[in-house]
């Protein structure tokens, strides 16, 4: 956040810095992310194709696109979780207008990432302890 501050004062745009935004697009997806990043780093380590676990991360991506706008289960799955932050609210698919609106910060879905995130840190770590590795 800090670089993107200095690169608007250098470019002049520091008396119209809207802080909000500026957090809900840089930290705040980083803080609902922890649950993505504990499914790929579980998959990185369990399995010896890493092709694996880059595929289930690119096509993780442009489903949880689509699983914001489903409701039920999908929902929760952490490749939706990051975008839930932001634009649960919005089709971002097809109308792009709600991007230059003020935020609205969702607070529950970083608990729930951050929850998911421990358990899948927490049992990926166990279940690569016990492999055996060569």
């Amino acid at each position: 956040m800090a670089g993107f501050y200095q690169a608007g004062v250098i470019l002049g745009a520091s008396d119209s810095l809207n802080w909000m935004r500026l957090f809900s697009y840089t930290a705040y997806p980083y803080l609902g992310s922890f649950a993505l990043m504990g499914v790929q780093l579980w998959l990185s380590m369990v399995v010896k194709n890493q092709s694996v676990s880059i595929i289930a991360g690119g096509a993780g991506a442009l489903a949880g696109l689509y699983f914001i706008q489903v409701p039920g289960w999908p929902q929760y799955t952490p490749w939706a979780i990051p975008y839930q932050l932001n634009f649960a609210r919005d089709n971002i698919i097809n109308d792009f207008a709600s991007i230059s609106q003020s935020p609205h910060l969702e607070w529950h879905w970083v608990g729930i990432s951050a929850l998911m995130g421990l358990l899948l840190f927490l049992l990926g770590s166990v279940h690569f302890a016990r492999k055996e590795t060569e």
